[in-house]
């Protein structure tokens, strides 16, 4: 159904927004450590932009990224919540993610939790 997939990028195109498809080839498996973290904190914008840009930096690849919003339970402020599961590029260790991670977590306001055994 590739055909009916490019006929529906041109209708997104004609509309102003730009729109790229690319084949993922054969390769598509990555190698590398795996790594999972959590992260919780006060809603507000701009927190997923600042995860993911630290850990593109490091080349790490994000295989699952899951958010969420719930009200707190003793506050009732809004708190995002987000967990995340890493394929880590050779060379880049856990503690270099985590240490990444922890740097912009006082800037973000929100708190990592790295899972065991990475």
């Amino acid at each position: 159904r590739l055909g009916e997939l490019e006929a529906g990028v041109r209708k997104v195109d004609a509309s102003g927004l730009h729109v790229s498809l690319a084949p993922a080839g054969d390769d598509a498996t990555a190698s590398g450590t795996t790594m999972t973290f959590e992260l919780v904190g006060q809603d507000r914008p701009g927190i997923v932009r600042e995860v993911t840009a630290v850990l593109s930096r490091l080349g790490v690849n994000i295989e699952d990224f899951d958010t969420a919003q719930e009200r707190g339970a003793w506050s009732g402020e809004h708190l995002f919540r987000a967990a995340a599961r890493l394929t880590l590029p050779v060379g880049v260790t856990c503690e270099d993610v985590q240490g990444a991670l922890e740097a912009i977590s006082g800037e973000i306001m929100v708190d990592f939790t790295i899972a065991a055994g990475c």
